[in-house]
């Protein structure tokens, strides 16, 4: 009880002295953000690549300060002087014939050089940048973190394994973005929202926040930002992994982000502090779904060559020979690190 209320003061100080870094907040998630922290009257900056199309996006006025996950100088200084920092940034990339041919997509590092927007860029090794610049400010406190309601299902899961063979193991890295916040020693919450919608929020629509959601699930863009920043300062969302959505039927006393975050911080506070959770293993679902399928439409191609050339392709042995060849560039690519 008394680490509760200290916890409890040690955050209504960090509120009063607020001020947030927004990583993302040209997004369509980040916009919301940026205009709710604004019409709060807290005083934030935008992290962006491109300060020029960050001053079109947002409103006039906004702090704008140039900046790249991939580029840990910026980040430190983007981050002097910030309290707290909301990331909603994201990319997404469709896999592609040549990450399954080389093997490069079971790799430790799996973008090529040329592509600084790479999931693995930006969601995972960006996700330690902004951990380690955090940590060097000496200013900033916590950091809340927008991922996605299928990371951390397992990996053979119909969701999960859709989504990380068309979307290069997003999953992966999303989750090993999470885990460099669990293990930085920093505040942190870590929200998994459902599909996102620019809806807003109806009445008798209510929302679900807990450990663990079950797909389809959906929640607004603007709803979602409410929650990020309703997590900067509330003492149930510290060290907290949160799946959220929306929910019809709801009692209206039971629908505030507010009351929701302490009747979820049982189930939902990552313990021991400080360590990591378990990843699935993405890869290894990835890479047995794409040799199934290679090995299929292989099969289908010898057939369909051999009726047109006149000639009998063993279409099982062809098959074989691709799926087998995917196996093994994937194995030797993963073996170069975990």
């Amino acid at each position: 009880m008394a680490m509760r209320v200290a916890l409890i003061v040690a955050l209504a100080s960090h509120a009063s002295a607020l001020r947030v870094l927004v990583v993302g907040g040209t997004g369509r998630v980040g916009r919301h953000v940026v205009a709710q922290l604004r019409a709060q009257g807290v005083p934030h900056r935008v992290l962006a690549r491109d300060p020029a199309a960050a001053l079109a996006a947002l409103p006039a006025g906004t702090d704008i300060v140039a900046g790249d996950l991939a580029d840990v100088p910026s980040l430190r200084a983007a981050m002097d002087g910030v309290s707290a920092c909301i990331a909603v940034s994201g990319v997404s990339r469709f896999t592609r014939a040549a990450d399954l041919l080389t093997g490069r997509l079971f790799a430790p590092d799996p973008a090529p050089p040329s592509e600084s927007t790479h999931p693995y860029v930006a969601n995972e090794r960006g996700m330690s940048n902004l951990v380690e610049a955090a940590k060097a400010s000496g200013s900033c406190g916590k950091i809340v973190r927008v991922t996605g309601l299928s990371v951390g299902r397992p990996a053979w899961s119909p969701v999960a394994l859709l989504f990380n063979c068309l979307l290069s193991v997003s999953g992966r890295h999303h989750a090993n973005g999470e885990n460099a916040l669990r293990t930085s020693g920093l505040d942190y919450t870590i929200l998994r929202p459902g599909g996102l919608s620019d809806e807003q929020k109806r009445a008798g629509r209510g929302r679900l926040l807990g450990a663990a959601l079950a797909p389809p699930a959906r929640i607004g863009r603007s709803d979602l930002a409410a929650l990020a920043i309703e997590c900067l300062t509330h003492p149930d969302a510290s060290r907290a992994t949160l799946c959220c959505a929306w929910t019809a039927g709801a009692a209206p006393d039971a629908s505030a982000w507010s009351s929701l975050l302490a009747a979820a911080r049982p189930s939902c506070r990552d313990a021991p502090a400080g360590a990591p959770r378990r990843v699935p293993p993405y890869r290894l679902a990835v890479g047995t779904a794409a040799c199934a399928a290679a090995g299929v439409a292989t099969a289908g191609i010898a057939r369909l060559l051999g009726a047109a050339l006149g000639v009998r392709l063993p279409p099982l042995a062809t098959a074989a020979a691709v799926a087998l060849a995917i196996a093994l560039n994937a194995g030797r690519s993963a073996a170069r690190g975990s």
